[in-house]
């Protein structure tokens, strides 16, 4: 069984964003404008980067639209846009259903936690996730907070292809 969601920022949130990508295209054409008062200054080069920058805002607003996560056999994968990580199945300690607590990782998105080793793949308006405790290969500890819609079928999913998980209580990570 493989349990595989997509949790999107919400409607508004993306929408404010292209608003400020069209703001940010806008102000550098005036300034392209304002320059070409001046008739010794070539402003084809600005024009160009001006709507490369809007190009590239653009993308960036599409590409990390969303954040995709999957529990399964193979471990979990997780990433905004074409930016993928995995946790092989075996490096998995624990995992367990938790609430976000935004204060605590100062915001949503990609987020570094207040101790070592503790990282967050968070949504806005998606107030729970799983926290997966794994081992990296060098034999740090790592504790990972995704967001997830459904995180109890996350759970059963990885709990079916690996057998029974403990839960998460790793010392110095956060409450259990």
């Amino acid at each position: 069984m493989v349990h595989h969601e997509r949790v999107h920022w919400p409607g508004w949130l993306v929408l404010i964003a292209v608003l400020m990508a069209l703001l940010l295209a806008g102000s550098s054409i005036g300034m392209v404008r304002g320059l070409a008062a001046e008739p010794d200054r070539p402003t084809h080069l600005l024009q160009v980067l001006g709507i490369v920058l809007l190009v590239v805002m653009a993308t960036i607003c599409w590409r990390f639209r969303f954040l995709e996560i999957s529990f399964g056999q193979e471990g979990i994968g997780y990433g905004f846009g074409r930016i993928r990580k995995r946790i092989a199945s075996e490096q998995i300690l624990a995992v367990e259903a938790v609430a976000y607590d935004w204060v605590r990782y100062m915001g949503w998105g990609w987020r570094i936690g207040p101790t070592p080793g503790e990282r967050a793949y968070s949504i806005l308006g998606c107030p729970r996730g799983v926290r997966v405790a794994f081992r990296r290969a060098d034999g740090s500890q790592v504790s990972l907070f995704l967001s997830a819609e459904d995180p109890d079928a996350a759970i059963r999913a990885l709990a079916l292809t690996r057998g029974s998980l403990p839960p998460a209580a790793i010392e110095g990570h956060g409450p259990p």
